[in-house]
């Protein structure tokens, strides 16, 4: 026991072995003694260990631009922006988000959409693969209040037989009559 309020050890400088998640030891720990009753002793470096775990990260999502009406509802990677929040400043920018994509609650124009944003999971650029540092928190994510803006077409009317006997109506045969539509979705009847 410390016989004296001046007996005080003092480290200076210690360090892990690594940073990456996993198990690492103690290095470069320097300490010193200023006490009457002690001196300086040994120390095992080996014999201080730490496991360093996953760092719990949340991801979320935005859109790139407004969304048209195309007939469908998958939303695309590159219709999509993603963040990472909670990464650690050294970090940033290094590890990122792949195989994300989104899901409309309705594909029809219109507001108050819902995108489901799941099957993401974190990638690295840094050596020694830092994405594997992290987990995320979430395994999906909403995107509410998105609006759906109508498709613009073009129409053009054609008559089949241009020539009408005369019969005193000014009514044209509905059979003769045709549309072509441009810009229009597949398989969508207008």
């Amino acid at each position: 026991a410390f016989r004296s309020a001046a007996e005080t050890v003092y480290f200076t400088e210690p360090a892990f072995n690594g940073s990456d998640v996993g198990t690492t030891t103690l290095s470069n720990l320097n300490f010193n003694v200023n006490a009457t009753n002690y001196l300086k002793g040994e120390y095992a470096a080996d014999s201080v260990s730490l496991k360093i775990e996953k760092l719990g990260i949340d991801a979320s999502f935005g859109l790139a631009d407004s969304l048209t009406y195309d007939g469908s509802i998958e939303v695309s990677t590159e219709e999509l922006t993603a963040q990472l929040n909670g990464v650690l400043s050294a970090d940033n920018g290094k590890v990122s988000l792949s195989g994300y994509t989104g899901t409309l609650s309705d594909g029809n124009a219109g507001s108050g959409r819902t995108i489901t944003v799941k099957g993401y999971s974190l990638t690295g650029t840094l050596t020694g693969d830092k994405a594997g540092n992290y987990e995320l928190n979430n395994a999906e994510y909403e995107i509410t209040d998105v609006e759906i803006a109508k498709r613009t077409t073009t129409v053009t009317p054609s008559y089949k037989n241009p020539v009408k006997l005369y019969d005193g109506t000014t009514a044209a045969i509905k059979e003769s009559v045709s549309f072509t539509y441009s810009n229009a979705v597949d398989d969508n009847v207008i």
